[in-house]
């Protein structure tokens, strides 16, 4: 999966990731109008 001619921190790397977590996560993915800071998350950790 990973090409030795692009570094590892590398846009492709990024979308990648970006894809997997969308498919993870549902069509909610993408719904958020600001980035989601520490404090948003914790209470979504201790959900699960």
């Amino acid at each position: 999966m990973n090409d030795p001619k692009i570094p590892d921190n590398s846009l492709t790397d990024r979308i990648r990731t970006i894809i997997k977590l969308t498919e993870y996560m549902g069509e909610g993915a993408f719904e958020f109008d600001a980035p989601i800071s520490e404090e948003e998350i914790e209470p979504w950790e201790k959900m699960v």
